[in-house]
C-alpha cells in the first residue's frame, strides 16, 4: 500500500511538472471530486468510476483527489442530506423517481437516498 501511494504521488508530480495537458489535470480533479463526494457502494459510484477510467485524463490525480475528498466527505453529509431532501421532496422529482424506480438497475443507484442524491448534485455543481 505504501509503495502504491509513493508511485501514485510520483506519477502526479511528473504530470504536474510536465504541464503538457492542463485540461486533463483539471478534469481529473473535477471528476475525482465528484467521485469522492458520492457515498460508495452503489451503482452511481461505479458509473462515475467507469467514466473516469474511460476518459483520457490523469488517473493518478483523479485517484488522489478521490481519496482526499472521501475522507472529508463525511463532514459534508448534513449539507448533502438537506440538498437531497429538498430535491427529493419536490413533487415533480418524486413522481419521476417513482416511475424510474421500475426501470432496471435504477434501484441500485441509491438515488432515493437523500445523502447520495445531495452528494451527487453537489459534485455535479462543483464540476460545472
Amino acid at each position: 500500500m505504501i509503495l502504491w501511494s509513493i508511485k501514485l504521488l510520483s506519477s502526479v508530480r511528473k504530470a504536474i511538472a510536465g504541464r503538457r495537458n492542463p485540461g486533463q489535470l483539471a478534469w481529473a480533479i473535477a471528476l475525482g471530486l465528484c467521485l469522492g463526494l458520492i457515498p460508495h457502494g452503489n451503482l452511481l459510484a461505479v458509473i462515475v468510476l467507469a467514466v473516469i477510467l474511460s476518459l483520457q485524463i490523469n488517473h493518478a490525480m483523479a485517484a488522489l483527489v478521490t481519496i482526499g475528498v472521501t475522507f472529508a466527505a463525511n463532514k459534508l453529509d448534513p449539507i448533502s442530506e438537506r440538498v437531497g431532501f429538498q430535491v427529493l421532496s419536490n413533487p415533480e422529482v418524486a413522481n419521476f423517481m417513482a416511475r424510474a424506480w421500475d426501470w432496471p438497475l435504477v434501484a441500485w443507484t441509491d438515488l432515493n437516498n437523500t445523502v447520495v442524491m445531495g452528494s451527487f448534485l453537489i459534485g455535479v455543481a462543483l464540476m460545472l
